[in-house]
Parts: C-alpha cells; structure tokens; sequence
C-alpha cells in the first residue's frame, strides 16, 4: 500500500485564448510533506516518460525506479505524460500527488479540457522539482485530435541554485496533419517567447513524431529557436509487439550536455523513458 502523507496543494484553473475558441486548461501545484535534499553540485538530470497513467502497486513500483534506477533515478527535473488525477481506470486518484510524496519533489499538473461540457478530462502532463518552481503556465495545443480531443502541455520556471530554467512538458497528439502537428510544436515556442530573460530552456516530453516528416517538421522549429537535441534519429523510445517508433524527445537551449540515454530495461509503460545530463554552470 502506498502510505499517504500530508502534502499542500494549490489548484487554480487558467484560461488560454486560441484562434478557434476559448478553453481551460485543468491545473494542479503542490509540495510534498517532506522535500529530499537539494545539492548543487555536480550535473543536473533531468527525465521524460509517457507512464501509460501507471497506479496503484504499479505507481508505487514507478517511485521506486525513479528514486532509484541507475539511468533515471534521483533526477533534479521529471516530466511525465499520461498521468491521471479523476479517472475511473485509475481509481479516481491523484496519482501526481502521490509521485510527488513519495519522490519528495514539488511538482505541477496540467490536463486539457474535456470534450464534454460536463465532464473533465483528467490525465495530463506533469511536472516534479526538486528545486522550486514558478510561473507555472498551461499550454491547451492548438488542433484538435479525434472525437475533438485536445492535448496540452506544461511550463514553469525552475529555479536551481540560483539559475532559471524555463521547462516545458508535451504530450501531442498523435492522430494528425503534419502541419497541425507542428502547430503543436510551435505553441513551445511561442509560449517561451514570453519569458525573453530566460535563456535556458528545455522542451520535452512525448512529442508523438509518428513520421519523418513529424521528426523534420521538430527539428526545424526547434532549431530555428536555437534548441538541440543530443538524441539522433531512429532510437525507438516505443514499442508494441514489433511495432516500434521514436515519439519521446528532450530539446534544450542554453545548456551543455555531459550525457544522455534511452533506458530501454525500465518497462513499466510502452514508453521508455529518456534522460540527459547537463552543466549548470554558464
């Protein structure tokens, strides 16, 4: 059983304006009773993984890898997509909060708004921290995906050691135009405009890059944004029966990577999880 502790919460529902319509995005920030250490020496880590909306036993099993994997373990930043907060599969619980408590890491969650006007739509994006977080923005993607279901994203500042961080976390759709799928993608960029003083910058996530075309239309935007990837095309970060393909991806901006890797043995979803290394230092 996973044992509970207190943990303060903040909720707060913002608006994002797009060109077809007005919609909310369903958001979530809290702290865990107890924070693990902070240190700022060494490399910052930081991870992406799609958990397939893991609970109960197996979230419990989650927090353990993500405490203590070799490849992923004891991360500064985590960003995981498909995780539930009021879902009848998952038992109605909040399973952000309860990665947070047992990880000790502050964290923010975001869901897109529901394709019914009487029903939220609860599994999202969220994002962990060992180090604070601020300006906490919530991203609804532009486009909308089968049944006219929206996908959103993440952003917030972290601040580690003194140094901002501007973090985006996505989960696109996966059932779209090429062009509306990079629509998505630009929606990163455009909400990172917004902080011109934050140089360093990460975008990660499950991009859903079904295509070659998806993986150039990323590199370009990216690029041109002054973002890079250290990950070459044709890793598989996805895998059913033979089927595999690269949809999971960490860009960065400003900062310097020491490593990185695809942790293909960690099979708790049909994802693998991804993770890069990092200076903190300018």
């Amino acid at each position: 059983m996973i044992v509970l502790r207190a943990i303060t919460i903040l909720v707060v529902c913002c608006a994002v304006v797009l060109p077809d319509s007005r919609v909310t995005a369903l958001v979530e920030q809290g702290s865990p009773a107890k924070h693990r250490s902070i240190s700022c020496s060494g490399d910052v880590k930081i991870v992406s993984y799609n958990i397939a909306h893991r609970t109960g036993s197996d979230l419990e099993k989650l927090a353990g890898t993500l405490r203590d994997d070799r490849d992923i373990g004891n991360a500064d930043i985590i960003g995981l997509q498909e995780v539930d907060r009021s879902k009848k599969r998952s038992r109605y619980v909040n399973n952000a909060r309860i990665l947070a408590d047992q990880l000790g890491m502050s964290y923010v969650w975001a869901a897109p708004p529901s394709t019914k006007d009487d029903q939220e739509e609860e599994t999202g994006v969220v994002l962990l921290s060992q180090h604070s977080i601020k300006d906490v923005e919530p991203v609804v993607l532009p486009n909308k995906g089968p049944g006219g279901r929206r996908r959103v994203a993440i952003g917030a500042t972290i601040e580690i050691c003194s140094k901002e961080i501007r973090v985006y976390c996505i989960h696109a759709e996966n059932r779209m135009s090429p062009e509306e799928k990079a629509e998505q993608f630009a929606a990163l960029v455009e909400s990172l405009s917004k902080y011109p003083s934050i140089h360093k910058a990460v975008f990660l996530g499950d991009f859903n890059t079904v295509s070659i075309r998806n993986n150039q239309d990323a590199r370009r935007l990216f690029t041109s944004a002054g973002f890079s990837t250290p990950f070459v095309d044709g890793l598989q970060t996805w895998r059913v029966l033979m089927l595999a393909m690269q949809l999971d991806w960490i860009w960065l901006r400003g900062l310097e990577v020491t490593a990185n890797g695809v942790a293909s043995q960690i099979t708790h979803s049909d994802h693998s999880p991804v993770w890069v290394r990092f200076k903190l230092s300018d």
